[in-house]
């Protein structure tokens, strides 16, 4: 289903040994982020909607949070981490079943 139980493929060498093919994993983040485990806030743009979440990890330009009970905000959240004294306004830039990512905004 969906790819999940292919097999993998073993790769041949010049020798006839065989080694797994690892899969290539690219870095897209244009600063990298700190592992983070602190409690936040995220309020929606008109103030009606709040959830609170976990920060995972943290940079200059966004973090990664998890919502409690899975859920998700509009865009135009502001996001309050009380450890760190941030408070920034937010977007969504992609979505998992459990987690968020945001990019800060000014």
């Amino acid at each position: 289903m969906f790819g999940l139980f292919k097999s993998k493929k073993a790769k041949v060498m010049r020798d006839g040994a065989t080694a797994e093919a690892a899969p290539e994993q690219t870095e897209r983040r244009a600063k990298g982020r700190a592992n983070t485990y602190a409690d936040m806030v995220a309020i929606s743009g008109n103030g009606h909607n709040r959830r609170r979440g976990i920060v995972l990890d943290l940079s200059e330009t966004g973090a990664r949070v998890r919502l409690e009970a899975g859920d998700s905000l509009v865009d135009g959240m502001t996001v309050k981490i009380g450890r760190y004294g941030i408070t920034r306004k937010a977007i969504t830039r992609w979505r998992t079943r459990t987690d968020l990512g945001i990019e800060f905004v000014n």
